[in-house]
């Protein structure tokens, strides 16, 4: 487990989960702040406010945070703005990003694959 601490940046095993609506920056940036890693989920939120939420981030905590988009849905346009502006962790729900998307060629990221209890046995 210590490496994915080091690779995530977080001192705290825990990642705050990326409840739609429930969680605002203070409460993701006091969660970074604290050693953990906050997740923002933005996946519904238009490109503006994205940009904004992670600038807004970014002037409260200067540790890693994450931003959570859900694949059900498109997001291509988030995650290029995510990548602008160098958002350090983007998860992904519910689908493979890689399937009708491909790879952003201009980016080295880590990949790691999270599953919900109930599809474990597939991941």
């Amino acid at each position: 487990m210590r490496p994915l601490f080091a690779t995530l940046g977080i001192e705290i095993p825990i990642v705050q989960a990326p409840m739609g609506g429930a969680v605002p920056v203070r409460l993701a940036a006091a969660v970074s702040d604290a050693g953990a890693l906050g997740t923002l989920p933005l996946w519904r939120a238009d490109l503006e406010t994205l940009r904004g939420t992670v600038r807004k981030m970014r002037s409260l905590t200067s540790k890693p945070f994450a931003v959570n988009l859900v694949t059900e849905f498109p997001q291509q346009e988030r995650l290029e703005v995510c990548l602008e502006e160098g958002v350090p962790i983007i998860s992904f729900f519910w689908r493979d990003p890689r399937q009708g998307w491909g790879r952003p060629r201009h980016v080295h990221r880590r990949q790691r694959r999270r599953c919900s209890a109930r599809r474990r046995q597939r991941c």
